[in-house]
């Protein structure tokens, strides 16, 4: 063998290792684009995404969070021009199929529905009761537990403002809606009066990405993703964010970092 064949054949091996690692691999991206239907600016999506940027960071990831509403979100998945959605509730896993989507099984916020009432006896749990509840016509967090409470005599409000009203006129036993809203509706009318509170229905969020990511990818993120969470005390509470405060609060229960 010639000097120029050593040369060569030395060369092609020592090119080998660096050809086969230069290659694309598709599943273990550098960048991920999410939608976001929180609207930007607000303390629930500063809180979301700083939560995303530490995690895909750690995992040398550059993320981009694009603001759109939901049904511009299922047409940007459709059409590729994100990668996945940055909050949805667990049961939008029936549509995860239809875009080829996998939940990211940490939640990462979650919403409370809570019944307000004027005594603790009137539990909106106790099936051995049937009481007249108000409860929000346009909260869609509302509309998913309404089928649980089908033995009560539901009255749907127009406004929180109605239903303090009606419960102050005890019209109504009890009130399911938004936390805020109805305690701010309350307290104008109430004169000091406190109420009993009952968190009757917790929503949690989670990132959904496209199943053309790896199982690998994926449980790094999961991992990446639970030790950002710890290291904020918890997944974000949108009454908590909603109040005016932005930090993170602890998980309610051991369980809530999902199966």
């Amino acid at each position: 063998m010639n000097i120029f064949n050593r040369v060569f054949a030395l060369l092609s091996i020592l090119m080998t290792p660096i050809c086969a690692g230069s290659a694309v691999d598709q599943s273990e991206p550098s960048t991920v684009t999410l939608g976001c239907s929180v609207p930007r600016g607000s303390l629930i999506h500063i809180g979301v995404e700083r939560l995303y940027r530490a995690a895909f960071h750690n995992m040398g990831v550059q993320l981009t969070l694009i603001p759109m509403p939901n049904l511009r979100e299922q047409a940007a998945l459709v059409a590729g021009e994100i990668d996945g959605v940055c909050g949805r509730v667990k049961k939008f896993d029936h549509l995860s199929n239809q875009n080829s989507l996998q939940r990211i099984s940490v939640a990462v916020a979650f919403s409370e529905v809570s019944s307000f009432s004027l005594t603790q006896r009137n539990s909106l749990m106790d099936r051995g009761q049937r009481l007249n509840v108000g409860y929000n016509l346009g909260e869609l967090s509302v509309q998913r537990i309404l089928p649980v409470l089908r033995h009560h005599r539901l009255k749907p409000a127009p406004t929180a403002e109605k239903a303090a009203q009606w419960l102050k006129n005890q019209t109504i036993d009890s009130y399911v809606g938004d936390d805020l809203h109805f305690d701010s509706a309350w307290h104008a009318i109430s004169d000091g009066q406190e109420l009993h509170r009952e968190v009757v229905y917790t929503d949690d969020y989670f990132m959904f990405l496209k199943k053309k990511f790896s199982q690998k990818f994926v449980e790094r993120l999961l991992v990446s993703l639970k030790q950002q969470i710890e290291l904020n005390g918890g997944a974000l509470s949108f009454r908590d964010v909603l109040a005016g405060n932005p930090v993170l609060v602890e998980y309610r229960h051991t369980e809530r970092v999902a199966d």
